[in-house]
């Protein structure tokens, strides 16, 4: 008789098919987080009745990106090779892998101002020369609404 080990008798061995590739894996595994609420936890606290196709638990997915996401998620590491970093990061978002999706994120070139990427800042001037700018701006702006108010009310 078969040695079964306790994780096969409880029924912690899962099979997905996940667009018509077929994974096996642990509960625990899919279960990784105690802190995010995921597609998966979801799954397999809900106690309904999944659509069984070929022995595994059907999930309507991109197999090559579960792939990536079973990965990270029994080891931690991301392992994108040929895919697009934008594509796994919905993926992510749609298990609800929280950790999985900020990690792409700051793999993710941002784009702003046009595509352009800006990573710096201007140098505040020193306060001194602030308060004379700024005084000298604010007297030269009220002489000029003056004399304009002025030949306003003259005309």
């Amino acid at each position: 008789m078969p040695v079964m080990h306790k994780e096969e008798r409880d029924g912690d061995i899962l099979k997905l098919n996940v667009g018509g590739k077929l994974f096996v894996t642990s509960r625990s595994t899919l279960l990784y987080s105690a802190v995010e609420t995921t597609f998966f936890s979801a799954l397999l606290s809900s106690g309904q009745h999944h659509t069984i196709l070929d022995g595994g638990i059907f999930i309507d997915r991109d197999p090559r990106l579960f792939e990536i996401i079973l990965t990270f998620m029994r080891t931690g590491f991301v392992r994108s090779g040929q895919v697009d970093l934008r594509e796994l990061q919905h993926e992510a978002e749609y298990y609800g892998l929280e950790a999985l999706s900020h990690t792409l994120s700051l793999q993710i070139p941002q784009e702003s101002c046009g595509g352009l990427l800006f990573d710096g800042s201007i140098p505040c001037p020193p306060i001194d020369q602030m308060r004379g700018t700024s005084q000298h701006s604010r007297t030269s702006s009220f002489n000029s609404v003056s004399s304009i108010s002025t030949a306003t009310a003259t005309a």
